[in-house]
């Protein structure tokens, strides 16, 4: 075998791994001081660290399905919205199980965490207001591509949001018993409007 043949053998190998490890990469699962993938955060740390915001309550009837930490970030000029699981842990504690930035007025502007959450870009650099371009560049084709008003597919977005109109890209995990997805909404005009990262579907 000529060392060209060799080579070419090599090459193949090596882009055939990095296909791969695109295939089989992470869900994105942080942004500024949020990370779904490490350590479990309970609501009573959460909330010693930044404050109890203004408190939304999820209910159909008396079921309790969820319960919300909403804070307004001065610095960024977006709304950061905290998601705590409805089931409780070994020490009836909730945990932290969903981040949502947005544009979207979610509350009141005074309702400020107690310290601030800093720069909130993900750990690849996409923040609020960024392209459609530059996310697809980053994060590669989605699993999902939905154009509202057209697609009839669920988004979780745009159920919370109520969103009418624009682009969602939905990135899902090719892994059966990893739940981590990440959703983020283009409006037509503003870029990156509002993101989701969530470890519960």
């Amino acid at each position: 075998m000529c060392f060209r043949q060799i080579g070419l053998i090599f090459t193949i190998i090596i882009i055939c791994s990095v296909v791969s490890s695109w295939a089989n990469g992470k869900i994105e699962t942080r942004i500024g001081p949020f990370n779904l993938s490490s350590s479990p955060v309970t609501e009573s740390k959460f909330i010693s660290q930044f404050g109890e915001g203004y408190v939304q309550i999820d209910k159909v009837g008396d079921k309790l399905l969820g319960k919300k930490h909403i804070y307004y970030s001065r610095d960024e000029k977006v709304w950061v919205e905290i998601f705590f699981s409805h089931v409780r842990d070994e020490k009836l504690e909730r945990i932290f199980e969903a981040v949502l930035i947005t544009k979207k007025r979610l509350c009141d502007e005074r309702f400020e965490p107690k310290n601030t959450f800093g720069s909130l870009a993900t750990s690849k650099g996409i923040r609020i207001g960024d392209s459609l371009t530059k996310v697809l560049r980053l994060y590669g084709k989605p699993t999902i591509d939905i154009e509202l008003g057209k697609d009839k597919i669920f988004s979780a977005l745009a159920e919370d949001l109520k969103l009418q109109k624009g682009r969602i890209l939905r990135y899902l995990s090719d892994q059966p018993k990893e739940l981590f997805f990440a959703e983020f909404y283009f409006d037509n005009e503003e870029g990156l409007h509002s993101l989701l990262f969530s470890q519960s579907e």
